[in-house]
Formats: structure tokens, sequence, C-alpha cells
């Protein structure tokens, strides 16, 4: 966790120094997950011109009800807050002046919190997930909107879709002040899709 915060860190500070394309921008976020539900959200995208296209990427999004109930379990339903900071690479294409198109992936940590109701106890409970490692696959587009805006300090603006497939598991629960229980259907594996724009400088 260290590590990934220390490089995160020098990725932005490096960010002021490059002589690139850089870009940061806001996105809106669907994430439909393999064991829990799908869910909506938001987020901020950096991306930094390592070379020639090839982009060093950086998302911070935030998922706030990825849940699920369990009434086999007694549980009536599961609440699950999932903050994913992910960075990785894009290998991008021009087809076009206007239009850019990448693809890449990366790794991410995933900050988690949860609660739970249960049958007996319909007030909630806190059940928190230990933050997990996973990694993902992306591929997307940009078309330019926008160019020469200097009064916004930017040279473009555009506007972006992407799909993104994840990999991560939930393997352990700490419920209330109890030891951590296993997750036996944990997966959060699957596909997401942001929408949003970017300023590129």
């Amino acid at each position: 966790m260290k590590r990934l915060i220390v490089l995160t860190v020098l990725v932005l500070t490096c960010a002021n120094f490059a002589h690139g394309d850089n870009s940061w921008g806001a996105h809106a976020s669907y994430w439909d997950t393999k064991d829990a539900e799908d869910s909506y959200g938001m987020g901020l995208k950096f991306s930094i011109e390592a070379l020639p296209n090839f982009n060093v990427d950086l998302r911070l999004s935030w998922f706030d009800d990825i849940g699920k109930s369990a009434p086999e379990l007694g549980i009536t339903h599961y609440s699950l807050e999932i903050v994913p900071l992910e960075i990785g690479g894009s290998v991008i294409a021009e087809p076009s002046e206007r239009l850019l198109v990448y693809g890449g992936g990366g790794l991410g940590y995933y900050f988690m919190n949860g609660d739970m109701r249960t049958e007996n106890r319909p007030n909630r409970i806190t059940a928190d997930p230990d933050d997990e490692i996973g990694f993902y696959l992306n591929a997307g587009f940009e078309f330019i909107i926008s160019e020469h805006m200097q009064d916004m300090l930017a040279t473009r603006a555009t506007i972006f879709a992407e799909v993104m497939y994840r990999f991560v598991e939930v393997k352990d629960l700490a419920v209330g002040n109890s030891r951590d229980y296993p997750v036996e259907k944990g997966k959060l594996d699957g596909f997401g899709v942001n929408l949003g724009f970017m300023l590129h400088w």
C-alpha cells in the first residue's frame, strides 16, 4: 500500500514537469460485478504522456452501494462502498485528426467499507472487507470537441468513453468487533464503463 501511494505521488509530481500531451478529466462510471450488485459511481482520470503514443493513467473512482442481500444467511441487506485507486498504461493510436483510440491495463488498490442488516438486527452493523489489490484491462476512445483553449489553460477538450474489466475479490469480512470471516462468493470481477471529458495541456 505504501509503495502504491508513493508511486502515485511521484506520477502526479512528474506531471508538472512533463512536456508531452497530458490530460485530466472527470467521468461517470458503471460497474457490473459477478457476485454483488451492479453500481453507478463517479471518478477522476489523469493521463501523462510517458513515451510517444504511450500514456501512464491514474484513476480514482467511487462506488457507493455495491452490495447484495443473502436471505439464506439471514442478511436482509449488505451495502459496500468501494474506492478504486488504479494506475496503468495505455497504448494510443490516432486514426483521424479528431479521434484517439487506446487500450491497456494496470493495477488497482481497492479501498472497501461495508455494513449490513440482518433479520435479528435491523440496525446497521459494520461489516468491513479487507482492502484488496487487483488489476484491470481497458479500451476506449477520445473525440476532440474543441482546440486552442488558452482561456482554460488547455490546448484541447475531448469527450471519452471506455470499457474496463476489473479482477478483484473480497476474501475476508470483519463483522462488528469480531474476527474476520471468510467470504465464499466475493468475486467483484466484471465489466465497467466510464463516460466523461478530458482537458489536455
